[in-house]
């Protein structure tokens, strides 16, 4: 339930104020859903920030998931 209301679905993420921002652009679905809102609402092609932000945030989730993959690769036919 957090998540849902520290991620801007049902309001825009201008409408945070400047000191809790950088806070709330901190969340992986927050450029995502900015961008879908770019795109839906404005008609407008995404700024490159925030395409390079969430194409930075799905090759870190993407490394880190490979690595924890790959450490616990052995015992995943066990824990199933």
């Amino acid at each position: 339930m957090v998540w849902f209301y520290l991620t801007p679905i049902i309001y825009n993420a201008a409408m945070i104020p400047e000191p809790y921002h950088r806070y709330i652009m901190l969340n992986p679905l927050t450029l995502i859903v900015e961008m879908f809102r770019s795109i839906v609402l404005d008609g407008v092609v995404p700024s490159g920030d925030l395409f390079w932000g969430a194409l930075l945030y799905s090759l870190c989730f993407l490394l880190l998931g490979y690595f924890i993959f790959n450490k616990r690769e052995s015992r995943l036919a066990e824990e199933l």
